[in-house]
This record gives C-alpha cells, sequence and structure tokens, in this order.
C-alpha cells in the first residue's frame, strides 16, 4: 500500500490552476472535503480535495445556467465532497441528460464533456 499524495494549499492550488485563496474560500464554503491540519495549523490536503476542487471548477466555470441547472451541480459536487462518487456519477449523468435537452440538438460545448473525477 502506497503512502497518499499530500499538498498543501500552495501545491493544492497550483494542481488545481487556482489562486491559494481560492482554495480557502472553496474549503470554507463546503466545496471540497474537511481539512485536516497539523498541529502548527497548517492545512493538510489529499488527492480527494484536488479532485472535489477539480469538479466544483468544472462545474461552476460555465456560463451561469440558471438556477435549476446550478442547484444540480451543487448537489453533484455535495456528493463528490462526502465522497459518494458513484451518486455524484449518476446525478453528473441526469445533469449531463437535461443540459443536452435544453441544448435542443446543439452541439454541446467542449467543457459540458469533461467532468469526471481523475485517477
Amino acid at each position: 500500500m502506497s503512502a497518499q499524495k499530500i499538498f498543501r494549499t500552495s501545491d493544492l492550488a497550483r494542481a488545481a490552476g487556482v489562486h491559494p485563496n481560492t482554495v480557502r474560500l472553496y474549503e470554507q464554503w463546503g466545496l471540497i472535503p474537511p481539512v485536516e491540519r497539523t498541529p502548527s495549523g497548517y492545512r493538510i490536503f489529499h488527492q480527494s480535495h484536488l479532485d472535489c476542487l477539480k469538479l466544483a471548477r468544472k462545474i461552476y466555470s460555465a456560463p451561469y445556467p440558471g438556477r435549476g441547472f446550478r442547484a444540480m451541480g451543487t448537489e453533484i459536487i455535495q456528493y463528490a465532497v462526502a465522497d459518494d462518487w458513484s451518486t455524484a456519477l449518476e446525478k453528473a449523468q441526469v445533469h449531463l441528460s437535461a443540459v443536452e435537452g435544453n441544448w435542443g440538438g446543439r452541439r454541446l460545448p467542449p467543457t459540458c464533456w469533461s467532468i469526471g473525477r481523475s485517477t
């Protein structure tokens, strides 16, 4: 069994392509799982934090789709934060079907196809 990779705030931010303050904000908002801290107070992040951060960025990076679609996206993130990735994937498939139906046969932007958990 290999040791789980640990990220500092700056490392996690760099890996996700965001500012470290964004990581802290997403922690406050509950868009990433609760964060452990060292005895000296430094945050300790793991791959699950990076996965949730990337998922939230992907969902929230698109133009505002309306309240219903945003709520569906938030629900996907909540399941991912709870480490229930199978339900998050099911909700994402429902979300994608709704988006496809809303687009009425027009081609979806590439960002709609690449939502998923990194391995």
